[in-house]
Order: C-alpha cells, then structure tokens, then sequence
C-alpha cells in the first residue's frame, strides 16, 4: 500500500533582488537580506513541532540560504535539487520589473490578459522559460520525491513562479488571480501525496488580490 507523504512546499525569505524589485529568477549571486534570514528563523520556530523528516532545496542562493537556516534548527542536511530552481527570466534576468516593463510593453500587456493552456506557453522574452517548463519538471521532482518518501514529512524550499504556478496546475485558482497575488516570504502550504495525486490542505501566506 502507498503511504502518504506530508509535503510542506516553502518560499525562500527575502533576497536582495526582491528588496530591489528586480527580477532574479535563476540570477547570482542573490542572498537573503538580514530580513530574509530572520524570515526563515521564525518559519523554523514555527515548525519546530512538527516531525519533519527530510528537507530539500533549489541549488540558487535564496532558497538554500533559507533550507539551511530551518534546517539547522531541525539538526537536518539539505538536499539540493535543481529541479526545484525558479523559472529562467532569460536576459530579463537583474533587470527591475519597471525596466522590463518600458523594453517590453506589448508582452506585459498580453500577459495580463492570458489564462488555461496560454499561460504555461508564455514567454515575455523568448530566452526564458516558460511556467509550463518549469511547473513540469517541479512536478517531477514531487513525483519522485513521493516515491522515494513514502509515509515521509518532507519540507521544500523552493520559488514564487514554481509555487505559485504548481498552485494553478492543480486548477486552485485561475493564472490570473494566483500569479498576481501576494505570496509571502517564507510562506508555504502543505501538500498531501500518495498514488491518487496530490491534494493541498493548507496554505499560509497568499493573499489573492480581490477585483
């Protein structure tokens, strides 16, 4: 029988692109802000009590930065995957949102107006990857992580496009609303897996924009 695996699927703190508005995507070097880091020490304290048994992480800066932070409250190594990295932004990458906006401004403006099977294709700049890209080879990632961890809690520190978007997949929320919302540093939710897919039962930290 396939035991559940409890996933807890976490956003990095603070890096210094987000405090700058810029774009990091797959961009380094990026590290937390002293913000960042005291983010991810009270994301610790707040899971203290839960058993957790194993706890992967993005290879980029920001999210191992994060994992190792939790993890060393919890007395864990982190295993780093690069399946679990944002999204490449391509040559949008360390440019401001407001730059790529004045460079671009027929792409965001078609953006603003996808949903359903267009939105995983988009590209703003076509040396990205699209979200489509990226939320499969997340999806692998969580396919593999089940099978290997079964009956496991497991933690993930990974990034807004690949969280958020994964969040749409699963049809919780349109392209639209979930991607424009407000997702916290260091927020999270907790996913349920087993042979029958996955189900999420909690979510913490995003806020979706009411219009």
């Amino acid at each position: 029988m396939h035991k559940q695996t409890i996933i807890y699927i976490v956003r990095h703190g603070q890096a210094e692109l987000n405090a700058k508005k810029t774009i990091g995507g797959t961009f380094e070097p990026n590290p937390l802000t002293g913000k960042g880091k005291k983010q991810a020490l009270e994301l610790a304290k707040k899971l203290e009590n839960i058993q957790i048994d194993k706890i992967y992480s993005s290879d980029l800066s920001r999210a191992r930065q994060t994992a190792e932070i939790i993890a060393s409250k919890m007395a864990l190594p982190v295993k780093i995957n690069k399946l679990l990295r944002e999204r490449s932004w391509g040559s949008l990458q360390n440019k401001t949102f407001e730059e790529a906006k004045r460079m671009y401004p027929e792409a965001f403006e078609k953006e603003a107006e996808i949903e359903g099977h267009e939105a995983f294709k988009f590209r703003y700049v076509k040396d990205m990857e699209s979200l489509g890209e990226a939320i499969s080879r997340f999806k692998h990632f969580l396919e593999m992580v089940t099978s290997k961890q079964q009956g496991k809690i497991i933690l993930v520190v990974s990034h807004f496009d690949i969280i958020v978007g994964y969040l749409v997949d699963l049809s919780i929320g349109s392209y639209q609303k979930l991607m424009n919302a407000n997702f916290d540093y260091t927020g999270y939710y907790k996913l349920v897996a087993d042979n029958g897919g996955t189900k999420v039962l909690e979510i913490v930290g995003l806020n979706v924009n009411q219009t």
